[in-house]
C-alpha cells in the first residue's frame, strides 16, 4: 500500500550525473566510470540518489493535469462566493419584498380594518388616535408589529384573501405572543401604549379569526385590565385622553362578550377575576355625561360600545339571572326593573330621531334596551333561573319593536357590518318564538358573516341553528309585516301596537 503511493522510479540507472550533464555516454563502472577516469578534465565522478531517479518522461502531462485541477478548485471557491452573494442579495430582496407586503396590508387593514373595529360615527380623533397607535408600532416597534401583522392578515383573509393567508395570520399571531412577553420584561410596561396597544391588536385577532385562539382571550383581556386599572385609578373624565377612551372602551366591550359568552352552554361564560364591580362602576362615571344625557354628543365620544354601559351591564346580568349564572331577591329585582324602564324610554326617544347621522348607535341601543326589557318582564313573572323567556310581536311590544328595526335595516350594509349590532342580533334570536321572526334575525346574521367574515359572528350564528335546530316546529300563528320598501332612509318609528310600560 505503502509503495504504490511512491512516485514511479526509472527502471535502470542513465549515467553518473557528470557524464549526464554532458550528455555523453557512460559505462556506469563504479566507483569511477571511464568517461571521468580518462577525461583530460579532471571530473568528480558522482552518482544520482534515489530521489533523483525520477521517471521524467511524463512530467508535462502530469503538469498540465495538475494545474487544471488547480484550476478545479478555483472554479468551485469563485462560484461558492458568487452563491454566497446571490444568496445575500435574495435575503435583502426577499427581505424588502416582504417589508413591502407588510406595508401592503398595514395600509389595507388600516383603510377598511378600523372601520371594523370601531364605530362608524364617533369623533375622527379616535380614528387619527387609532391610525398614530398602529402606525408607531410599525415604524418604530417592529418587535410588536407581529401583532399587527396577524390583524391584518386574518382581516385579508376572512375577506377573500389567498387560502394560505390564514395560517400566516396565525403564525404571525404565535410569535407575538414571544415578542409580548418579552416587552413585559421591561421596567414599567403598564406606562407602555404600544404594549397595551399589542394587547388590543392581540384580542381584536380573536375576534377576527380566533377559531383556535379564542381560549386565550381571557388571559389579554385580563392583562389589558390590568394596564387600564393602573391608569383610570384616579382619573376623572377630564383626564381621559383619546387613546385611553378608546382602551377602556375596547376592553369593556370584551368583558361584556366574555361574560355573557353563548347563551346554550352554561360554561362557555367567563367570570374575569381581575374585574371587579369597583372598576365597572368607575369606568361608567368616566364614560358617561351625567348632567346632559345627548345620544349624539354620546355617539360622538364613544368610539366603541357607542351606548350607555349600565344598559349592556343589565342586559348582561338579566341574561344571568334567566340562565341561573347569577342570583338575586325580590327587592333588587324591583330596583332593576326601575333602572330598566329609564333606559327604555331613553332608547325609545333616541331611536325615534330618524334623520339623525348616529342612527346605527341608537338602533343598537334601542335593540338591547327591549332585550333587558324582554328579560325583566320574565324574572319579575317567573323570578331568577327559570330559563330564558320565549316571545312574539303578538304578545311582546318589545319583540315587535326589536324585529322592525331588523327589518328596517335589511339589505342595510352599514348596519351588516358595524359590530354594535352583533350581539343584540344574537340575543333576540333566543327570545323569539316564531319561525318567521327567526327568518329575519337569520338573514341579518348571514348578511353580518359574509360582510365582515368575522369568526365571532360565526360563532354566534352557528349556536343560534343549533339552538334553532332542537326547537319543535312551530304552530301556525299570526305573522308580522316587517318589510319596508326603502332600507336606506328610516321611516319615523312607529311600533305597530301600543307600547305599554312594564
Amino acid at each position: 500500500m505503502a509503495t504504490s503511493l511512491r512516485r514511479p522510479k526509472l527502471r535502470a540507472k542513465t549515467g553518473c550525473l557528470p557524464c549526464r550533464r554532458q550528455r555523453i555516454k557512460c559505462d556506469e563502472r563504479t566507483p569511477v566510470c571511464r568517461a571521468c577516469y580518462a577525461s583530460r578534465v579532471p571530473r568528480d565522478c558522482q552518482w544520482p540518489m534515489d530521489k533523483d531517479l525520477v521517471d521524467r518522461r511524463f512530467r508535462s502531462c502530469k503538469l498540465r493535469e495538475a494545474v487544471k485541477a488547480h484550476r478545479h478548485q478555483l472554479v468551485p471557491s469563485l462560484s461558492v462566493v458568487t452563491s454566497q452573494l446571490l444568496l445575500a442579495d435574495c435575503v435583502m430582496a426577499r427581505k424588502r419584498e416582504r417589508d413591502d407586503i407588510e406595508w401592503t396590508l398595514f395600509r389595507e387593514f388600516g383603510r377598511r380594518g378600523t372601520s371594523l373595529l370601531l364605530l362608524p360615527h364617533c369623533s375622527s380623533v379616535f380614528y387619527k388616535t387609532w391610525h398614530g397607535a398602529i402606525r408607531g408600532i410599525m415604524v418604530s416597534r417592529k418587535s410588536l408589529s407581529p401583532a399587527l401583522m396577524a390583524c391584518a392578515t386574518s382581516f385579508v383573509s376572512v375577506r377573500g384573501g389567498p387560502p394560505g393567508m390564514c395560517h400566516v395570520s396565525h403564525q404571525y399571531y404565535t410569535d407575538s405572543l414571544a415578542s409580548l412577553a418579552g416587552s413585559l420584561c421591561q421596567d414599567s410596561p403598564e406606562k407602555d401604549d404600544d404594549i397595551l396597544v399589542t394587547i388590543v391588536l392581540l384580542y381584536a385577532f380573536n375576534i377576527i379569526s380566533g377559531s383556535s385562539s379564542w381560549n386565550d382571550q381571557p388571559q389579554h383581556v385580563s392583562a389589558a385590565i390590568k394596564i387600564i386599572i393602573s391608569r383610570v385609578l384616579n382619573a376623572t373624565s377630564a383626564d381621559l385622553s383619546a387613546f385611553l377612551r378608546l382602551a377602556l372602551e375596547s376592553v369593556l366591550y370584551q368583558v361584556f362578550l366574555l361574560n355573557n359568552g353563548l347563551w346554550s352552554s352554561a360554561t362557555s361564560y367567563i367570570s374575569l377575576q381581575s374585574l371587579n364591580s369597583e372598576f365597572l362602576v368607575r369606568s361608567e362615571k368616566l364614560l358617561e355625561h351625567p348632567d346632559s344625557m345627548d345620544f349624539a354628543l354620546l355617539s360622538l365620544n364613544s368610539p366603541v360600545l357607542g351606548m350607555p354601559l349600565a344598559v349592556m351591564r343589565l342586559a348582561t346580568f338579566l341574561g344571568q339571572l334567566c340562565l341561573g349564572r347569577e342570583s338575586a331577591n325580590i327587592e333588587h329585582l324591583v330596583n332593576l326593573q326601575t333602572e330598566v324602564r329609564a333606559w327604555e324610554d331613553f332608547a325609545l326617544q333616541a331611536v325615534e330621531q330618524t334623520n339623525a347621522s348616529d342612527t346605527l348607535n341608537r338602533d343598537a341601543n334601542c335593540l338591547y334596551a327591549m332585550i333587558a326589557s324582554i328579560l325583566m318582564q320574565h324574572l319579575i313573572a317567573f323570578g331568577p333561573n327559570a330559563g330564558l323567556p320565549k316571545v312574539s310581536p303578538t304578545d311582546s311590544w318589545q319583540a315587535c319593536v326589536a324585529l322592525h328595526i331588523l327589518s328596517r335595516r335589511a339589505g342595510d350594509h352599514r348596519w351588516s357590518e358595524c359590530f354594535i349590532g352583533t350581539w343584540p342580533v344574537y340575543a333576540l334570536g333566543y327570545l323569539v318564538s316564531e319561525r318567521e321572526d327567526r327568518d329575519i334575525v337569520r338573514r341579518d346574521m348571514q348578511s353580518r358573516r359574509e360582510l365582515t367574515g368575522f369568526w365571532i359572528v360565526k360563532r354566534f350564528q352557528e349556536d343560534l341553528e343549533r339552538s334553532w335546530a332542537g326547537l319543535e316546529p312551530d304552530s301556525p300563528s299570526a305573522s308580522v309585516n316587517y318589510n319596508i320598501p326603502d332600507t336606506r332612509i328610516s321611516a319615523p318609528f312607529q311600533p305597530p301596537i301600543p307600547i305599554i310600560a312594564l
